[in-house]
């Protein structure tokens, strides 16, 4: 048998494909487990056919300048989407954290809850109330199976 005879040469050819195969099945294996690519492939999944609940949408001009309010926002540059991190305001839920930054009109008193406990990692969230209001910290840490709840307080 010659060294290179077409059935030599086709079976190291099946060897070449039965690899690359094995090494692209685990390269998108590790892109899927990837989480910060995995929130995003998973958020166009849920939002597909909802319907735009139009009292939640503001438009682009309306501007919190008169309304004492708190912007919430994700400090981490590797997430890009949040869904299941929940905001809850005097215990009734009022959104979540799908653009990473959401912002409250609050009053004296209101308790604002930080629901993360569906995620692995620990989130930074950074805490910005407009003026007049007086909140313990300006970053706050969520942990798993922990929740996080700002007190808000006027400073008059």
């Amino acid at each position: 048998m010659k060294p290179n005879s077409a059935s030599e040469i086709f079976n190291r050819m099946l060897i070449y494909i039965v690899f690359l195969t094995l090494f692209f099945v685990f390269i998108s294996q590790s892109i899927i487990y990837y989480q910060p690519l995995n929130f995003q492939l998973s958020l166009i999944d849920k939002i597909e056919g909802e319907l735009i609940n139009y009292e939640t949408v503001y438009p682009a001009g309306d501007v919190l300048l008169n309304l004492k309010h708190v912007t919430l926002r994700v400090v981490d540059p590797y997430l890009t989407s949040l869904p299941e991190a929940k905001i809850y305001l005097n215990n009734k839920r009022v959104g979540d954290f799908t653009n990473l930054q959401y912002t409250l009109i609050v009053e004296n008193g209101d308790r604002i809850i930080l629901d993360a406990s569906d995620y692995f990692e620990e989130l930074l969230i950074e805490i910005t109330p407009s003026e007049g209001l007086k909140l313990e910290k300006e970053v706050i840490r969520v942990s798993r199976d922990q929740q996080a709840i700002i007190i808000v307080e006027h400073t008059d």
